[in-house]
């Protein structure tokens, strides 16, 4: 089964509405695909409590048009993506595929589609697949940016037109090789559960902020560990993130520091992760 899981603030009912359209058709004549989606109406994180009914039946509503393929649920004990991403990881059986999805992300008709055909061709147990992206606020980014967008600023992402990228023909979709681990957690990334269920999401990262950093951590040690574990790149599939909903998180949400509040347990989840890894590869030496 290869999920979808997707996470929905209130104020975020639009974009979830166009990405579950535009993902209708591909989700309704492919086999083996899901979407997982929920709608966080906890209180001590959202402002608005006022219109949490509408909101529902809106949700409940858009979540119907699949065919019974989304697999839908509100919940007020979520502080965030990782909560039900986690969930997610748990409910995976061992040979599926995880492909986290963030509604403030756009991307073409054909990605779904091109991801799953691209899948086919992957022995390896471990690991990740990342749509390419444009020029991002830093040069680290650099590895999965389409080449036509690495001449551009740094911070392009911040005055792109949209609609345009994703109506450009980039070229024609080829799974390639990335060089090393970087990606974003929400932006269509493809986990196989077994990697994802191997590393997991830490109980000490509530909310939203760290979970795509710790894996990538995790990711290079397993490999430095002579674990094979690989992230690959679906060449010329372009994604972009609609970088406003960022402020409008702040004027939605009573907790927008999940992500400081995270890093004092990074380092020490990373140590714990590295132990098993040893462990692991100990018990492994003494069968």
């Amino acid at each position: 089964m290869n999920t979808i899981s997707i996470h929905v603030f209130p104020h975020e009912l639009e974009n979830y509405t166009r990405v579950i359209k535009q993902l209708k058709e591909s989700i309704d004549t492919t086999p083996d695909v899901e979407v997982k989606s929920v709608l966080n109406i906890n209180k001590s994180v959202i402002k608005n409590h006022k219109e949490l009914e509408k909101q529902i039946s809106i949700f409940n509503t858009i979540s119907q048009i699949c065919h019974g393929k989304i697999k839908s649920h509100v919940t007020s004990e979520y502080f965030g993506v990782h909560e039900h991403r986690r969930v997610c990881i748990n409910d995976a059986d061992i040979n599926d595929n995880l492909i986290f999805l963030d509604v403030d992300l756009y991307f073409n008709d054909e990605l779904l589609t091109n991801l799953l055909s691209e899948l086919q061709n992957i022995t390896n147990e471990y690991y990740v697949i990342t749509p390419q992206v444009v020029r991002l606020w830093d040069s680290t980014w650099d590895i999965i940016v389409n080449e036509n967008y690495k001449k551009e600023k740094i911070g392009f992402c911040n005055e792109l037109d949209i609609k345009r990228v994703l109506e450009t023909n980039h070229g024609d979709s080829k799974l390639i090789v990335c060089k090393k681990f970087k990606w974003a957690g929400g932006w269509f990334t493809c986990i196989s559960a077994k990697l994802a269920k191997y590393i997991g999401i830490p109980d000490a990262f509530v909310g939203y902020g760290h979970d795509d950093t710790f894996m990538m951590h995790c990711c290079d040690y397993m490999k430095s560990r002579k674990i094979q574990v690989q992230q690959f790149i679906l060449l010329n599939n372009i994604v972009c993130e609609d970088r406003g909903l960022i402020s409008k998180n702040k004027k939605y949400l009573k907790i927008t520091n999940f992500r400081q509040l995270g890093d004092r347990h990074m380092i020490s989840e990373y140590n714990n992760f590295k132990k098993r890894v040893n462990l692991d590869i100990y018990n492994i030496n003494e069968s």
